[in-house]
């Protein structure tokens, strides 16, 4: 990744300007802020690739590391309007990435994903993930095409830095989300999340359940409810796999190891839900099909968008 850092400190004092970010202290403590979530964001998602792991196996899909970091002092400067929030903006992704010169980083460095950290705070509201690709914006966003075009596809995660690792992993969900659903909405919603609800929860047969809500979950951001429910998940595959009790407690022992449940903002959950996409040397068909790596569509979504499904190696 490469890590776009947004110091606000337009006076030159070394003071960050609360009104202006929500974040109270010095450009030093938020730069450590940063390099410190930096840290654990990378983590995380390299152990969240591991496909059900035990401990001393399965290897991670992806592998994440800071490439290097830019750092402006300026305010963000406002782009486009948010369509739901009157008198709220995006950063101005064109002109900031443009100014980076993102796409010497994306083509000719490597680099995937774009970590940007702003306030979500006064009138800028951040977009969870935001994507240039030859297939359009495959992201949780409003897909305005505001990025700049490169020669391969990259993500643009825009954090907030008043949150912490949970709320990173939380987007990253979602972007799953967008890819995985847009390579193929049966396979993925229907077969790996499992039938939803208008209000979002899930009904039986309980399956994986989404970034949202898990397969025990009867509400939004219901990660750490102790309700006990049948769910293929551990042992998912598309025709179903085998049933096993589930409750917060489940994803708390394998990501923590300690069974007890506690509002972790979802960072146990959402690893856990993670680490069920069918990752590397997964071994499962659908139809006879073999299910590819589905991290790959992070790392190189240009390779796998042959065939009808970007999710089964057609």
């Amino acid at each position: 990744m490469l890590s776009i850092r947004f110091l606000p400190d337009e006076d030159g004092d070394g003071i960050v300007d609360p009104e202006t970010t929500g974040f109270s202290g010095t450009v030093d403590e938020l730069r450590s802020t940063i390099e410190a979530l930096d840290i654990g964001g990378s983590w995380w998602m390299t152990e969240a690739t591991r496909y059900r792991p035990s401990p001393g196996q399965a290897l991670p899909s992806l592998g994440y590391r800071v490439m290097d970091t830019l750092e402006f002092v300026s305010a963000v400067p406002s782009g486009l309007p948010v369509p739901w929030n009157d008198g709220w903006f995006r950063p101005d992704y064109m002109a900031i990435l443009t100014d980076a010169d993102v796409c010497r980083w994306v083509d000719d460095l490597g680099v995937r994903e774009v970590w940007m950290w702003t306030q979500h705070h006064g009138t800028i509201e951040p977009a969870e993930s935001n994507m240039w690709s030859p297939f359009g914006d495959i992201s949780n966003s409003e897909r305005t095409d505001d990025l700049p075009p490169c020669g391969h596809s990259y993500t643009l995660y825009n954090f907030n830095f008043t949150r912490g690792v949970a709320e990173m992993l939380h987007n990253h969900g979602h972007q799953a989300e967008a890819l995985f659903g847009r390579g193929d909405p049966h396979l993925f919603w229907d077969e790996f999340v499992g039938e939803r609800t208008s209000e979002g929860g899930l009904v039986e047969p309980y399956r994986c359940g989404w970034t949202h809500t898990p397969p025990n979950g009867l509400a939004h951001y219901d990660t750490f409810s102790d309700r006990s429910v049948l769910s293929d998940c551990r042992s998912w595959k598309p025709a179903g796999g085998s049933l096993s009790e589930v409750s917060c407690s489940t994803w708390f022992e394998a990501i923590f190891g300690e069974p007890d449940c506690f509002d972790d903002g979802g960072l146990a959950f959402t690893v856990w839900w993670l680490q069920a996409i069918p990752g590397r040397g997964n071994g499962l068909t659908w139809d006879g099909t073999p299910l590819i790596d589905w991290w790959m569509l992070f790392a190189d979504l240009e390779s796998v968008t042959a065939g009808p499904s970007w999710l089964l190696d057609n």
